[in-house]
C-alpha cells in the first residue's frame, strides 16, 4: 500500500501531461489552472502566483 501512495500522481501532472492545452475552470468559467501547453499555444500567463484569471465565456473581458 505504501508504494501505491509514495507514486501517486498529483491532478497538476495529469493535466500537464495531457496532449492538449487545457485549462480548469471554475463555476462562473473563470480559468483557475492552465497547463503549460495552453500558455504556449494562446499566450495565458501563470504569474508567479498561480494562472492568470480569465474568464472563459465568449465575449467576456479579461479580469485584472
Amino acid at each position: 500500500m505504501r508504494d501505491i501512495v509514495d507514486n501517486a500522481l498529483s491532478w497538476e501532472s495529469l493535466v500537464e501531461a495531457l496532449p492538449d492545452g487545457t485549462a480548469l475552470l471554475d463555476e462562473h468559467g473563470v480559468m483557475r489552472y492552465v497547463n503549460e501547453l495552453l500558455t504556449v499555444l494562446t499566450g495565458f500567463s501563470r504569474g508567479t502566483g498561480g494562472p492568470e484569471r480569465r474568464d472563459a465565456r465568449p465575449g467576456s473581458t479579461p479580469r485584472r
